[in-house]
């Protein structure tokens, strides 16, 4: 049986797992196939083991092949599997932030979502709402038929919400801060906060680290604050609320974070959001101080041009693995029935570049 075709790259975009399940699906289709397995896949496609499991895995959810215990795997020329549909539920004013770029990261997960290797099996469409009340979300929620599931983004999301998906079983889960008692899939936001702030404190001997930040993603930011007080703690040093810096206000936030650089009362900050990035990058330059001579910097998260070409060590968040495996949590509880036990906390990633 020759499998192989010269379609599969190892340098496309695409995995190599997904260009090799692509082109077993049309085989499939046309019935060429009666058998399949990862030694078969193996020999034909010289790959790893790993490659081919994989292969087969994305195979079966899609519902292309059927595992029967102790017989092996077996293509579905017919495949009849149900497409499902995942509504992202968002307010209008938040929409329009995410298109203007003021919400990269959300754009990233939905990026995701829609990359999902299961998403050729996947509708998503866009639900907008009015900012406020909850009535018009509830109505859109329960008006979900069957094969339909529900994701939360941002104002679009309340306890209420949560409540009548349980009450109605509707498949949901939020993008939601990672101390939720609902289902949610986040950024792993304290422990990385922690891992920042304690590496700067060990391996750079940093003593004064502010902590700078935006009102702007709320609950994010007070989980990310939780992980700088708990690694000053942890490393028996005292917090002091007069290096708690708000940058909303850019005024009183660049003048308080200029004060403290020159009287040197801080020797690292550590930045909650990328927002205040360029301006806090503008006072550092005005003073003239020297990364990480004279100053440690590791911001939260590595959105912006900027952090690269400072050499800014930053949190990376792989907003776009968010949004695969929200697409996957969903997708599994559409198709096999309501759960409310989903806990994501995603991996996040220390990139340093030696400003730390």
């Amino acid at each position: 049986m020759n499998l192989k075709t010269p379609k599969h790259k190892k340098n496309e975009e695409s995995p190599l797992y997904i260009q090799i399940g692509r082109e077993l699906e049309e085989k499939i289709k046309s019935s060429c196939l009666e058998k399949i397995s990862e030694t078969i896949l193996m020999k034909e496609y010289g790959i790893s083991r790993n490659t081919a499991f994989r292969t087969l895995n994305l195979l079966q959810e899609k519902g292309w092949v059927k595992r029967i215990n102790g017989k092996g795997t077996f293509p579905v020329p017919g495949n009849k599997k149900n497409f499902v549909t995942i509504n992202l539920l968002l307010e209008n004013s938040f929409f329009m932030n995410i298109m203007s770029g003021g919400a990269l990261s959300i754009l990233y997960v939905i990026q995701g979502i829609l990359k999902c290797p299961l998403a050729s099996n996947v509708n998503t469409r866009i639900l907008l709402v009015k900012e406020g009340t909850d009535e018009e979300k509830r109505n859109i929620a329960v008006s979900l038929g069957p094969g339909n599931g529900l994701v939360m983004f941002g104002g679009s999301f309340s306890k209420s919400m949560v409540s009548l998906c349980r009450e109605q079983k509707i498949p949901y889960i939020s993008y939601a801060p990672g101390n939720s008692d609902w289902n949610f899939i986040a950024p792993d936001n304290y422990n990385y906060s922690l891992k920042a702030c304690s590496y700067m404190i060990k391996n750079s001997g940093r003593k004064k680290i502010a902590f700078v930040s935006t009102n702007h993603t709320g609950e994010w930011v007070e989980e990310r604050f939780r992980g700088y007080h708990d690694a000053l703690k942890k490393n028996k040093l005292p917090f002091v609320s007069d290096l708690v810096i708000n940058m909303d206000d850019t005024r009183f936030g660049a003048e308080k974070l200029e004060t403290l650089l020159k009287e040197k009362k801080i020797d690292a900050i550590f930045t909650a959001h990328y927002f205040p990035v360029p301006r806090m990058m503008e006072i550092i330059r005005m003073l003239k101080m020297k990364i990480p001579e004279e100053l440690s910097v590791f911001v939260y998260d590595d959105m912006l041009e900027l952090l690269r070409n400072e050499k800014i060590s930053a949190i990376r968040t792989n907003f776009q693995a968010i949004g695969e495996k929200l697409c996957a949590a969903l997708t599994g509880m559409i198709e096999n029935g309501f759960r409310d036990d989903i806990r994501i906390l995603a991996d996040d990633e220390l990139v340093l570049r030696g400003s730390e």
